[in-house]
């Protein structure tokens, strides 16, 4: 079975730090449900829409990783605490010919997330993060 993935993008009011959210957050829909809403309402939506857009590969199978750390997972949500490797969800993903995978999903360095894998049409999946600058905005505004 093949997801459907698209991005909406938020942008931020009430940001202490407005901008390390320069371009709004990039939130990823997985057949129409926002990961984070499936995942816990508490997380922020998702990462910095630069983090992701051209020419950035994290969501294209090179994530930053961590000199020295083992762990190749891609950040798919920023943390709460604005340091994704802290409490932000990641995600291996796996790139093929005609599908892009997300799966093995954690919060933080370790806390594993049941969520199954995720399959989606890699023509699609390319096509909403090189356009994601162009996704309308919606307002969003930080509590706290």
């Amino acid at each position: 079975m093949v997801n459907r993935f698209s991005l909406r993008r938020f942008e931020v009011i009430g940001a202490r730090e407005p901008t390390s959210w320069q371009g709004g957050i990039a939130v990823p829909v997985i057949d129409d449900v926002p990961l984070y809403i499936r995942i816990n309402e508490q997380l922020m939506p998702g990462m910095p829409a630069g983090a992701i857009a051209p020419p950035q590969r994290e969501w294209l199978g090179e994530p930053y990783v961590i000199p020295g750390d083992q762990d190749t997972r891609a950040t798919v949500i920023e943390g709460g605490c604005h340091v994704s490797w802290c409490c932000g969800v990641h995600a291996a993903i796996t790139i093929d010919e005609q599908v892009v995978t997300w799966s093995d999903f954690v919060v933080g360095p370790c806390e594993e997330i049941d969520l199954g894998s995720f399959t989606f049409d890699r023509t699609e999946y390319e096509a909403a993060i090189a356009n994601v600058m162009d996704v309308p905005t919606i307002a969003w505004r930080i509590n706290g």
